[in-house]
């Protein structure tokens, strides 16, 4: 995808890969988004709705940064969560610099206490982004910001509310501040490598988290199986993939209500996204027990 322009770089140009990391749900993705000021990784109050590595891409005339969002941290052996678990594994042996968010509410937890033990045989700079200090109160913050300082020799500790834009910028500097000096790897006006019908799929699983609430838990996908332009308008079919009939039923509604809904929440965002104008199919197909098989997870679009 590909916005605006901007000039070559200088000599001093920095350029790299940060990738942010984090438990489920800490807030990579809307940090990400505020960063690019592009929303191209969904963002819903479901953990792990991150599954692929998302490219962004923030380029000014002094550096170029190539962010990859990650799934939250799991463990698994086989089938989705392994998936996920070999996205972290592979961004991280990407980056040249690496974000890892937390949230403020008590100690680390076990499984971010051993994320920082492998931080710190990377030698890689981490910025520790302490996430959704809107939320606690200021004279809390400094004991905890305290007791992550002796865990790690950070790049840096930067306070940050990344749903309210607060300290975002300053997340972004000091990823810039760790950058080396290199090449513009990606067009300046460029601000993914992620297609128009990648996000649309995105954009179309966001909703049918948001719409469904809890009823439809981790295991839906959509696909995209055709893009079509005629006449100044988008023409999409989409499917979404859940692994059971109860499910399915859950996504249609009584009388086809739910699928409407999920459906015209997620054209108003295409359309905003796209500048164009939008009709969109939705189907509602079982694959049953996708998340287990990644052969299954291949016919659902996952690679």
């Amino acid at each position: 995808m590909v916005r605006g322009k901007r000039t070559k770089p200088g000599k001093d140009f920095k350029s790299g890969y940060a990738i942010l990391l984090g438990r489920p749900n800490a807030g990579k993705s809307t940090l990400l988004n505020a960063m690019l000021g592009e929303e191209i990784s969904i963002v819903t109050p479901k953990p792990q709705t991150t599954r692929n590595r998302i490219l962004g891409i923030a380029t000014t005339d002094d550096y170029q940064v190539i962010f990859l969002d990650t799934p939250g941290v799991v463990r698994s052996e086989r089938g989705l969560k392994a998936f996920l678990a070999r996205e972290i594994q592979r961004a991280m042996a990407d980056a040249d610099v690496i974000v890892l968010l937390v949230e403020p509410f008590g100690e680390p937890k076990p499984s971010e206490r051993e994320l920082i033990e492998k931080l710190k045989k990377l030698n890689r700079p981490v910025v520790l982004a302490i996430n959704k200090v809107d939320k606690v109160k200021k004279e809390n913050l400094l004991p905890l910001m305290e007791l992550y300082q002796e865990l790690h020799a950070w790049q840096a500790i930067v306070p940050v509310s990344a749903l309210k834009k607060n300290g975002v910028e300053a997340v972004l500097a000091e990823v810039v501040k760790a950058m080396p000096t290199g090449p513009m790897y990606y067009p300046p006006d460029q601000f993914t490598d992620a297609t128009e019908r990648f996000i649309v799929a995105e954009m179309i699983r966001e909703q049918v988290f948001r719409q469904t609430r809890q009823e439809i838990p981790f295991s839906s996908a959509v696909l995209v199986q055709s893009f079509k332009e005629f006449e100044g308008i988008v023409h999409i079919a989409a499917e979404i993939f859940v692994e059971r009939e109860g499910q399915k039923g859950i996504v249609i509604g009584k009388n086809g209500e739910m699928l409407k809904r999920i459906g015209t929440a997620a054209r108003q965002k295409i359309e905003t996204f796209l500048g164009r104008k939008v009709f969109l199919e939705l189907y509602a197909k079982v694959k049953k027990d996708w998340t287990r098989s990644e052969s299954k997870m291949r016919e659902v679009g996952y690679q």
